[in-house]
This record gives structure tokens, C-alpha cells and sequence, in this order.
């Protein structure tokens, strides 16, 4: 048989057995899906590629084991870069590779291929042709490394993926130094097959989440393959409702995984449709951090949002005192406090940050407890104090707060405690919302008051 016409289907089914000797194959329209579109790939038909697909489902052996072995049989001048989250992911990836071409049916198949001696290791190996296969890790040199083809194979690490600085540090790498190593610019091609982890991970951030439940479909020049574990709608494989894999499990064997693992873990990495963890308004990727100086912020001089309560029982409200400086066109929130107190105590509070900052303004919302402490600060702090009185819903307001966060109006510092992102993350369907109020009515008065946007809340005059 000509070596440029061995099906990859096939190849990739002797390949499990060489890798998996005493497992069964289950045989499934998917894997046929998946080498459809790695042939086309090694065509040169598409250039970009990205498998979405829950784990567990031969993946990685169909695109980072037996696709790379395939392409140095058939073509065995190409060069293959393979990438994962940790090195002995990758190692182990290229180890079965290694097995495979080292195999007496691999050699049989094609007589030509033979290992170059001198670069012949777990990591890289070379072929007689020069072609090879090398793996790395994600954020690993490849300096002075170039290839025809760039697969990433799960290249971030579910653990971290909530971890905004892990996903900054992973797409940095993967867009601007992986995907630079392809030899040919307009010819090579880019492979990427993962579980979907996060609303904000590499394939949302290629696709902006522009993702169907569906087969085949095309995003930003991407190609897409996108597996979800239940089909939320008829497709020619299936229809709705049915498993990826039915000689594997059922839909009771789906919906016990949906059941451990929770909602929000099972869209994601099962339906490879991820949501935002709070369910809220406001996505973590909308926010715009920042690791300014403190003291030169608070030397800036501060203004400060505060949203009050009064009692202090287990189900009660926090007393919510948001802090922020301007630097630049932007504004900063750079520490928020959130603490349940008493009337004497909140006045305290705010008489100490009165005396620890230079304010330009404290404001209060004028309802229930904040009127009294309005009224007390007044008598102290006449020209800095501000009473504010909203007139929309929190909600309508928080909306109106979402849109400066996004273009970066507002910038929010990294030492911000995570209960309180988590907090705006998480409304309106969080436990507390008094970090929300407090962010909120800061921001509706700053563009109301200070850059003459006339947006809530309204101003109650002395």
C-alpha cells in the first residue's frame, strides 16, 4: 500500500492497541470525526483546528500520539511540536509516540522511516528524513525550535485555570511564543484539543465563546470540532439528549459525573460550554487589574464609598467601605472593607480613615443606617462628606457599573481580596451584595459628579 494512502482511522486504532494492549476499543463515529479533520489538517486543507471534547474519549491519543506518528510516516520530512500543561504530560505523550514508530508493524508499514541516532530521546526524537516530534511544556523554551505543525494538547492546568494571572501567563505563551514556531507562516498548521475549563480559557479567548454545540463550524479562521458529552441538539451522529459514546455509558452514567462535579465544572468540561463561576452580570475577564504602587495611589489622595448596616447578627449585612485614588484616566478601587458593626463602631471606622488619607470625598448612601451616620459626619466633615440617594434598582445600577469596568474606566488592584471579586462576580445571586452597593454608588457618582456623565445616582444638597 502506498504510505500516503493508510487512512489515519486505521493507523490510529493498530496505534491503541501498541499503547493500550489489554484495553478494549470501543469503536465510536467520533474517532472517525476526529481523524477526518487531522487528515484535512495534514492536507493542508485547514490550517487552524481546535477539538473541543470531555476527557476520557481517546483524545489525546487519536491527535498528540498517533497524528504525529502518522505525519512522519507518510511525510517524514514534517516537523511536529507537541505542548502540554507539564512536561510529564508531554514526555508521556511523546513516550507513546516513541513506542509506536520503534514498533516491527510501525517499520513494516513504512520501511523508510528510520530514527536518527543522534537525536533520539523521550523528549525529541529525529528521523533519517530530518523530520521529528518534540515536546514542551507550556511556558518552555523553544528557542531556536521550529515546526510544520503545533499541537497543543490540554495546555492549562484545570487547578488553575480560576487563577486570572495562570491564564495571562498560558495565553501569553501560547499566542505569542508557541504559535510563532511554525516554519511556514501561511502553510503551517495549528492543532489544538482540550476540555473546555473556563469562560476566559485559550478558546474562549480565541473564539470570544462564539461556540454552538454542533459538529463543524467555523470562528475567527478557527475550525472547530465541538464534542459535548450530552447533545443539546441533533446532529448526524445523534440526537438531543443522546451520549457521545453509548458503548461506553448512558445518560444516568453522564448525569452521576454532572452530579459530583457540580454544575459549573460539568458545562464546562463536559458540555464545553462554560459559564462565569458566580452566574452574575459581570465576568472576571471584564475587569481590568492592576498592580500599582499603593502609597503613591494613597498619597493621590482617596475617595471613598460606603454602604452601611447597622446590626450585627450571623444572617445581618456587612458595612461595606470601598477605597480608590485616580491615576491617569482611570480610576482604582485598591482595598475594600467589609466588617459587620455597630453604629459606634462604623463611626470609628470612618473617622480613622478620615485621619489616615487625605479624602476628597466620602460619600453614604442616605437611606436607613447611613442617614444617621450622615448626620453625625456631617457635623465633622461638612465639605467632605456626600449623602447619596439612589433612585434605581442596585441591579440597574451594578449594569451601569459593568460598563466602565470593561473599558477600563475603573481598574480594580490585584491585593483586592478575592471574596470581594468574588462577590461582584457572584451578584445578584450572592449571599451579600454590600461590596456591590459600595462599588456602584462610587462609580455612578465619579462619572456622574467628577467626568459630568449623567448617569445615577442623584445628589442630596444640605
Amino acid at each position: 500500500m502506498n504510505t500516503e494512502q493508510i487512512p489515519l482511522e486505521t493507523f490510529v486504532k493498530r496505534c491503541f492497541y501498541e499503547i493500550s494492549p489489554c484495553d478494549p476499543l470501543y469503536n465510536n463515529w467520533h474517532i472517525s470525526l476526529l481523524c477526518e479533520g487531522l487528515e484535512k489538517v495534514h492536507k493542508g486543507e485547514i490550517k487552524r483546528l481546535i477539538i473541543c471534547m470531555p476527557p476520557r474519549y481517546l483524545k489525546s491519543i487519536c491527535v498528540s500520539t498517533a497524528f504525529p506518528a502518522w505525519i512522519l510516516g507518510v511525510s517524514p520530512s514534517k516537523r511536529v511540536i507537541v505542548a502540554s500543561y507539564a512536561m510529564p504530560l508531554a514526555e508521556k505523550l511523546s513516550v507513546d509516540t516513541k513506542a509506536i514508530v520503534e514498533s516491527d508493524w510501525y517499520k513494516e508499514l513504512f520501511p523508510n522511516f528510520t530514527l536518527h541516532k543522534s537525536v533520539n530521546s523521550k523528549r525529541k526524537f529525529l528521523n533519517s528524513e530530518g523530520g521529528f516530534r518534540l515536546a514542551t511544556s507550556v511556558n518552555g523554551s523553544l528557542t531556536g525550535e521550529g515546526a510544520d505543525f503545533l499541537i497543543a494538547d490540554d495546555p492549562q492546568k484545570p487547578l488553575d485555570i480560576a487563577n486570572k494571572k495562570y491564564r495571562e501567563k498560558t495565553h501569553n505563551w501560547l499566542l505569542n511564543t508557541f504559535f510563532s514556531r511554525l516554519n511556514n507562516k501561511k502553510n503551517g498548521a495549528i492543532v489544538i484539543v482540550m476540555q473546555r475549563l473556563h469562560i476566559d480559557d485559550i478558546i474562549g479567548r480565541l473564539t470570544l465563546n462564539k461556540l454552538e454545540n454542533c459538529l463543524i463550524q467555523e470562528c475567527n479562521n478557527w475550525s472547530i470540532l465541538n464534542l459535548a458529552a450530552i447533545a443539546e441538539q441533533d446532529e448526524p451522529f445523534r440526537k438531543t439528549g443522546e451520549v457521545l459514546n453509548s458503548q461506553t455509558e448512558d445518560i444516568y452514567t453522564i448525569q452521576r459525573i454532572h452530579e459530583q462535579m457540580g454544575s459549573y465544572h460539568f458545562a464546562a468540561q463536559y458540555q464545553q460550554n462554560p459559564q462565569n463561576a458566580g452566574g452574575g452580570h459581570l465576568t472576571e475577564s471584564q475587569i481590568h487589574f492592576v498592580n500599582y504602587d499603593i502609597n503613591e495611589l494613597k498619597n493621590n489622595g482617596v475617595f471613598i464609598s460606603v454602604d452601611t448596616a447597622f446590626k450585627t447578627g450571623i444572617n445581618n449585612d456587612y458595612t461595606a467601605i470601598s477605597i480608590w485614588s485616580e491615576t491617569g484616566n482611570s480610576v482604582v478601587l485598591f482595598d475594600v472593607i467589609c466588617k459587620k458593626m455597630e453604629f459606634n463602631e462604623t463611626m470609628s471606622m470612618l473617622r480613622s480613615l478620615f485621619a489616615q488619607y487625605f479624602v476628597h470625598k466620602m460619600l453614604i448612601e442616605d437611606k436607613g443606617s447611613g442617614t444617621s451616620i450622615i448626620q453625625s459626619l456631617h457635623k465633622e466633615f461638612s465639605s467632605k462628606t456626600e449623602a447619596i440617594k439612589p433612585l434605581k434598582s442596585k441591579e440597574v445600577r451594578f449594569l451601569t457599573a459593568i460598563s466602565h469596568l470593561e473599558n477600563g474606566d475603573v481598574e480594580i488592584h490585584e491585593n483586592v481580596r478575592k471574596e470581594v471579586i468574588e462577590q461582584l462576580l457572584e451578584f445578584p445571586n450572592g449571599k451579600h451584595d454590600d461590596a456591590v452597593d459600595a462599588v456602584s454608588q462610587f462609580i455612578a457618582w465619579y462619572f456622574k459628579i467628577q467626568k459630568r456623565v449623567m448617569i445615577e445616582p442623584s445628589i442630596r444638597s444640605f
